[in-house]
């Protein structure tokens, strides 16, 4: 089958480009299926579209054929606030990386186009938070300055710089975007485990609900930091998590998640995750 994966790159706004790891994801997962798929900046009507980056109103004026699939990175508090994207859905299907929301859960998932990250023997960086600034990641930017760490917070960090950050860095860390989210932030965390870093999230309740969160080391508001520090420190440790995140992101082949999804068969529940990386 023919796909059209539309991620309109040509819109900058950090909530679409931040959307191209999973347009690369799509496009390598429907050809390991042995399907025809592109990346296009509009919908194709020859083809199956798959829409990235529909809750934004420039996304939604694009015509589309009825049954495109509509891949959403929203979390479901959003959608409430937004009536135009929710009225947008209807004659559409709709995939959602989160477990539980509405539409059919389809999480992010390995490819090797997108280990892209290069080596470095050197990592001036002990923490690289990448993200828009919020008030309360201040407060874990400071947390960890105080702690001893050398912390990095980046916002619009996309593409090769993106990839050079995360190089220098000893430790990748996902922050929600304040206090009481429910979802954990999987579109930003899995580009830092498909390529072995060791990673740190911040934990929600949904946490365990997919399967590469089995390498992060997922924390709560208070512990944070702490982990953080062991990470950056102690290089035995971290040699570990990076080994595990890497072993775990290749286990979830994207193809697998995309072949389930197709076939409308649900993404089972992740296997339990040792202690060691799971602290909620």
């Amino acid at each position: 089958m023919k796909y059209a994966i539309v991620y309109p790159s040509d819109l900058y706004r950090p909530s679409i480009q931040s959307l191209e790891d999973l347009a690369i994801m799509a496009r390598e997962g429907l050809r390991d299926l042995g399907d025809d798929a592109e990346i296009v900046t509009r919908p194709d009507p020859s083809r199956q579209n798959i829409i990235l980056g529909a809750h934004t109103p420039k996304v939604r004026a694009f015509p589309v054929p009825d049954g495109s699939i509509v891949w959403n990175t929203e979390q479901h508090s959003h959608w409430i606030e937004n009536p135009e994207y929710l009225a947008y859905l209807p004659g559409k299907i709709v995939w959602s990386v989160f477990r539980g929301d509405f539409g059919f859960y389809v999480p992010p998932g390995y490819v090797r186009t997108l280990e892209r990250v290069p080596e470095r023997t050197d990592q001036p960086i002990d923490v690289l938070f990448y993200g828009a600034p919020t008030p309360y990641r201040d407060h874990f930017r400071g947390a960890l300055t105080r702690a001893g760490l050398r912390a990095e917070f980046r916002s619009g960090l996309w593409g090769e710089e993106r990839d050079q950050a995360i190089a220098a860095s000893r430790v990748v860390l996902s922050l929600h975007w304040g206090p009481g989210a429910r979802k954990l932030e999987t579109v930003r965390i899995v580009y830092p485990l498909i390529n072995g870093k060791a990673c740190v999230a911040e934990t929600a309740p949904d946490c365990l609900t997919w399967r590469m969160w089995g390498g992060v080391s997922l924390q709560r508001r208070e512990t944070v930091v702490a982990a953080c520090l062991r990470l950056a420190r102690d290089w035995r440790y971290r040699e570990r998590a990076e080994d595990r995140a890497y072993e775990i992101a290749r286990s979830f082949p994207f193809a697998r998640v995309l072949e389930r999804a197709l076939d409308r068969e649900p993404v089972p529940d992740p296997e339990p995750v040792p202690a060691l990386f799971c602290d909620g």
